[in-house]
């Protein structure tokens, strides 16, 4: 925790976390995959699922990603997320 991290397409992550870390561009399989999974415990339906895979707006592609803590950032940002368990997030959200 507390660290500056450089990921590029070069890393050895997974291809799900490229997707949606914007390291590669979703594509139709990749979201078909990713909703048959989803479908198995989040949503009814492969088909819900892939609804939303299609509405959830999307980190822009580049080469490589820099993640750091806010107070740490050295550099301008363009997204920042939020990790958190689901408790804390209810509570960021409410």
């Amino acid at each position: 925790m507390g660290q500056t991290i450089g990921i590029t397409k070069q890393d050895p992550i997974g291809d799900r976390c490229t997707h949606l870390n914007g390291l590669r561009p979703g594509t139709e399989k990749s979201m078909q995959a990713e909703a048959q999974m989803l479908s198995k415990t989040w949503f009814g339906s492969p088909e819900d699922a892939l609804r939303q895979q299609q509405e959830t707006p999307r980190v822009p592609v580049a080469e490589a990603i820099v993640n750091a803590p806010l107070y740490k950032e050295k550099f301008e940002l363009d997204v920042v997320s939020i990790y958190g368990n689901p408790a804390q997030i209810m509570m960021l959200l409410c």
